[in-house]
């Protein structure tokens, strides 16, 4: 076996570019590896128990090590000849813009004021249409409702029922201003509503209004009114340097009523010219992400909290091999007129796939897998040889095609991104460690 290492805090962190596999092992597990990648087609179980035996462990150690850590390797790839890549679903998820009409203007806005000139909303024939192409692709797909903001669509209501008709799970993304009793009745009946995620940037009225504007009392009483009729919501702040001191308390708030903290990383487009007065320094957002985790998880009990992810993207981490971003396959956007996005975030018309209005989802889908957002992460330079090549896929295709001016280029936060990965693998061990 082929492979590169580094050490950190003590342990080894084994890499191969050429496979993807990838471990981080202790100075017992990095003695076996080693001897195993020397012993050629050798039998790796033979080759542990004789290793170990000659640094004086015991029979019954080192059987019970060989099958647990035999069984470590295989999984994290090391096994394999060749690059291997988990075949995931298409169209697990979908985001489905059903109106460009917002009751606010944030400056960070993937959307754009550019793009915001025009209302525009979705019919509710085409909805129907759209709702059972995505049913006849992937009856288990994920739908999020948003906008602009959805809520301002006036037959939200309708768009909702055709999904719970439909049988679909979906989430709705809004602002929360225009959530009221009824309305959180309403959504509480929904038995396929996954969760109302609320935009809150700050704990207070006057850091919420450096994005969002007077909107401070309105979302608040949103989210009471959700946790009131004990609608599943998450609040997903976006985080900036002029929030960061406010985050740990978003959570707080989060968690005391029932809901969940799901915070998005400030990016910036150039359709958003207003964001140039906000910022976010990577290790600032590394740093309040950790120490805001690292205290919610010692004050709340997480034991019954409802999975925001299904099972099948937790495999594809497990087994390493996710070389490239979900989009465009996995994940689409589609937008008030029909047109099919790679993503939320390329919504450039050089990246349109097709239109699911006029076309069906496995030709739009097949497009889309040959598209040319769909790089492999060890086609980008600085990727290629990183530990991580099979599990961050490189990060954001739009960040580096809007930070970078191409999409062959590593996430602007690469860097943070790479720190993240080592401290969830420490995490694992059930070891506190951070760079």
């Amino acid at each position: 076996m082929n492979f590169a290492c580094k050490i950190i805090n003590g342990h080894y962190l084994v890499s191969s570019s050429l496979t993807g596999a990838m471990s981080l092992l202790s100075p017992a597990e990095y003695l076996a590896f080693v001897a195993i990648s020397k012993a050629g087609g050798e039998d790796p179980g033979e080759v542990v128990k004789r290793t170990l035996s000659s640094h004086g462990c015991k029979e019954e150690e080192i059987a019970n090590f060989s099958g647990i850590f035999l069984r470590k390797l295989k999984q994290q790839g090391w096994f394999r000849n060749e690059r291997m890549e988990v075949e995931v679903p298409g169209l697990a998820l979908v985001y489905f813009t059903v109106t460009t009409s917002c009751n606010l203007s944030c400056s960070y806005c993937y959307i754009g004021d550019n793009r915001r000139v025009t209302d525009h909303s979705m019919k509710i024939s085409e909805v129907e249409t759209i709702i059972q192409k995505i049913r006849s692709q992937n009856p288990s797909a994920r739908v999020m409702v948003t906008g602009g903001e959805p809520l301002t669509h006036p037959k939200i209501l309708d768009i909702l029922d055709i999904l719970e008709s439909n049988n679909l799970q979906f989430s709705i993304g809004t602002n929360a201003n225009l959530i009221d009793e009824s309305l959180a009745k309403k959504l509480k009946g929904y038995l396929n509503l996954l969760n109302v995620q609320v935009s809150l940037d700050g704990i207070t009225p006057e850091v919420h209004s450096i994005t969002r504007g007077n909107s401070y009392q309105a979302t608040i009483k949103g989210i009471n009114i959700l946790a009131k009729y004990k609608v599943c919501f998450s609040i997903a702040p976006t985080v900036h340097e002029g929030n960061l001191h406010e985050i740990l308390d978003i959570a707080r708030f989060a968690y005391r009523n029932g809901g969940l903290f799901d915070p998005n990383h400030l990016r910036k487009f150039p359709h958003a010219p207003n964001a140039c007065n906000i910022s976010l320094e990577p290790e600032s957002l590394r740093k309040i992400i950790i120490e805001t985790f690292e205290k919610i998880h010692k004050e709340f009990d997480h034991t019954d909290a409802p999975k925001m992810f299904d099972s099948n993207s937790e495999n594809i981490r497990d087994t390493r091999c996710r070389y490239v971003c979900g989009n465009a396959w996995y994940n689409v956007d589609i937008d008030w007129n029909g047109d099919v996005y790679p993503c939320h975030l390329l919504r450039e018309k050089e990246f349109i796939l097709g239109n699911i209005l006029e076309e069906d989802f496995p030709d739009i889908l097949e497009k889309g897998r040959n598209s040319k957002t769909r790089l492999r992460a060890y086609e980008i330079p600085k990727c290629k040889d990183c530990p991580f090549v099979a599990t961050c896929a490189g990060g954001c295709r739009a960040s580096a095609f809007y930070t970078k001016g191409t999409l062959a280029a590593e996430d602007e936060f690469c860097d943070i991104l790479y720190k993240f990965e080592v401290d969830k693998l420490f995490l694992k061990k059930n070891i506190s460690f951070h760079l």
